[in-house]
């Protein structure tokens, strides 16, 4: 895949800078590391194309990935971030019947942007 990513990234606005400065390289740094992992878990079944766009989003959701600062994290940041409606747009379009059927579960990200009473 990396010979794949690899003609195919170079100048793309979204994939190239991501290619050319960090996909591969090595760190040590503890943010960068975290950051990574979340990046990494959160793709799971989505493009990268999705996460790289949602890169500022989850930037803010979790303490610029400061570590000591997430692992503080307590029941209002919880709550904060299941009714974050931030990660959802961008993965599916409103007008997809997925993101409707979505939308009929209720999730809590969605209590923000649609008032609705907590799910029983």
């Amino acid at each position: 895949m990396s010979s794949v990513y690899c003609r195919m990234a170079p100048g793309d606005p979204l994939h190239g800078l991501y290619h050319d400065t960090e996909y591969g390289f090595p760190t040590d740094d503890e943010s960068v590391l975290f950051e990574r992992l979340m990046l990494e878990i959160n793709q799971a079944g989505l493009s990268w194309a999705t996460i790289l766009r949602k890169r500022a989003a989850f930037r803010a959701a979790f303490a610029d990935f400061a570590v000591d600062s997430v692992a503080a994290f307590g029941p209002a940041e919880t709550d904060r971030l299941l009714a974050d409606p931030g990660y959802l747009p961008g993965a599916h379009e409103p007008d997809c019947p997925v993101y409707a059927r979505i939308r009929e579960l209720r999730p809590p990200w969605s209590w923000a942007a649609k008032p609705a009473p907590a799910p029983d």
